[in-house]
This record gives C-alpha cells, structure tokens and sequence, in this order.
C-alpha cells in the first residue's frame, strides 16, 4: 500500500506526464486508502496541471501538450468527484462562468471552475465564445452571487467592461462580484 504522500506525487505526475488512462486508476487507489478526495485534487491533480502550466510557459509544452494534461486531470477529477463533501444547498453560492465571446481557450476556465466546485460553489458553466448578454442573462436567471469570465486574448478584453455595462443596465451590478 502507497503512502498518500505517493499517491499524490503519482496524481501530479501523470497529469505532467499525460498519462491519461493511468490516473484514474491512482484516484482510486487513493481514494480506496481513505484519503480525502479535496486534498487528492488540489496536490494532485490539480499541482500536475499547475506543472504542465509551468512547462508551457518554458515552452516545452504546447497546446497540444496541455489539452492532453487536462484530459488526464479530468480523468482523475471524475474519480475523485463524488468522494467531495457535499455543501448544503443553502449555503451554496453561484458562480456564472465563461470564456468570453471571440475566445475559445478554455483551460484556465475550467481549472477555476473545479477549484471553485471543489470548494463548494454552484457552477454556471457557459463554456467557451460565450454571448456577452448571456453572462448577464444567466446571472438573472440563476440570482447568481458571482461572474467570473475569461480570455487569455487581450482583443477580446473589452468584453468583460462590455458585462460589467450590461450588469448595471439590468440592475444587478451591486449583488453580483
């Protein structure tokens, strides 16, 4: 039997690594020990995609390299999941999440959102290329407590202020971070 300072270091290094189709195996062994799930994805899954970020930004990882990373996160992710402590409902706060319109690099938006899902926020995920409006509209719809939108392209930064105008036109702004 591992120890769980190994299972973790394992979790992170087949994030790196990609070795998508052998992390999940290590989530449940890890998960199997009695570990906690939260600190399995943190220091582990989560560190492995913070290593593979490091690595893109020496630029011996690329795109390519990345996506292949979170697909070994998410692998583990889905094992780990549902061993979470649940948040009651009420105490929950929700969060409308996007990349915003003209963009598509979604990475960095979905590692906030398991970060915040983890911690126990509802998730409002909109995707990617998201309809300024639509951010708003959902915020409405779902009386949601915070928007958090990205884009790693700055032509497509105007839009977040573009929001923040449609925030304060629908009335909401003062509520929502």
């Amino acid at each position: 039997m591992r120890t769980q300072a190994e299972l973790l270091q394992l979790l992170s290094d087949y994030v790196v690594d990609m070795e998508d189709e052998q992390v999940g195996e290590v989530a449940q062994e890890y998960i199997d020990a009695g570990y906690p799930a939260l600190k399995g994805i943190l220091n582990g899954l989560v560190d492995g995609m913070q290593r593979a970020a490091e690595l893109y930004e020496e630029e011996e990882y690329f795109i390519p390299e990345l996506l292949i990373c979170s697909d070994a996160m998410y692998n583990g992710l889905n094992v780990l999941r549902p061993h979470l402590e649940k948040v009651d409902a009420e105490e929950k706060r929700r969060v409308v999440i996007g990349v915003v319109e003209g963009d598509t690099h979604d990475i960095g938006k979905n590692l906030v959102r398991v970060m915040l899902e983890t911690a126990g926020y509802e998730m409002c995920d909109l995707g990617r290329d998201v309809v300024l409006q639509d951010f708003v509209d959902k915020a409405k719809e779902v009386n949601a407590d915070v928007i958090a939108m990205s884009t790693l392209m700055s032509t497509t930064m105007s839009g977040m202020s573009k929001v923040i105008e449609g925030l304060k036109t629908a009335g909401i702004r003062d509520r929502v971070k």
